[in-house]
């Protein structure tokens, strides 16, 4: 088991880096949220999270040159991550209530624990294939080196297999991103490398086809 952040041994409802490194999907260069910071489990259930946002990220030196800016698309993966992590804490907390019968209301409850079940937490982000099916995000206000993003995604639907949500994303108070995000995650058979590669094909071809007749 990996060692526990400084921010999350002295706050249980927070879950730093290091353990995000450990249960999340992507990893550098593309793992994009630093720190978990609340969650609120419910009908519509609610994952709060933040990026801090560095000069040294390759990006800026191109995007642009003497004006960095970070580009819209990796604010809206942010999100999509965000939206991920959300999916794989709800299906812990159903093993929870399943198993111990335990209602998991909040961060306070469901981070600890997380912290206490590495392993078994980060065994549920292999036992999907997922991703950023589309996104609507508005960019309101340009993010520069130095701010920290500020994050939050909702679960409003899920239908077969897709996932909408609205998420949001603000800098010292201010609005700079929001709209909806449609993840999916397909649970995949054990299967070789090379049918593996048909299935993701068949994946996306079954997104355009969903495109094509709405």
């Amino acid at each position: 088991m990996i060692g526990m952040s400084v921010v999350s041994q002295g706050a249980e409802d927070v879950l730093g880096y290091p353990e995000l490194v450990y249960l999340g999907v992507c990893e550098y260069p593309l793992a994009m949220v630093d720190r978990i910071t609340g969650f609120i489990n419910g009908k519509r259930p609610v994952l709060k999270g933040l990026k801090n946002v560095s000069i040294n990220e390759p990006h800026f030196r191109g995007h642009f040159k003497n004006y960095p800016v970070m580009p819209g698309n990796l604010i809206a993966e942010c999100l999509g991550q965000l939206s991920g992590y959300l999916h794989s804490f709800l299906k812990f907390s159903e093993i929870l209530e399943k198993e111990r019968g335990l209602s998991v209301d909040n961060g306070t409850i469901l981070f600890p624990a997380i912290l206490q079940n590495l392993k078994k937490v980060s065994c549920l982000r292999t036992s999907y294939r997922g991703g950023l099916a589309s996104h609507n995000v508005k960019y309101r206000r340009p993010v520069f080196p130095g701010d920290q993003l500020l994050l939050q995604t909702q679960l409003v639907l899920q239908d077969r297999g897709f996932f909408h949500h609205t998420v949001e994303a603000n800098v010292g108070g201010m609005l700079v991103a929001s709209g909806t995000i449609v993840n999916f995650f397909i649970t995949p058979p054990e299967v070789s490398s090379a049918e593996s590669e048909i299935n993701i094909y068949g994946i996306f071809k079954s997104l355009s086809d969903i495109k094509d007749s709405s």
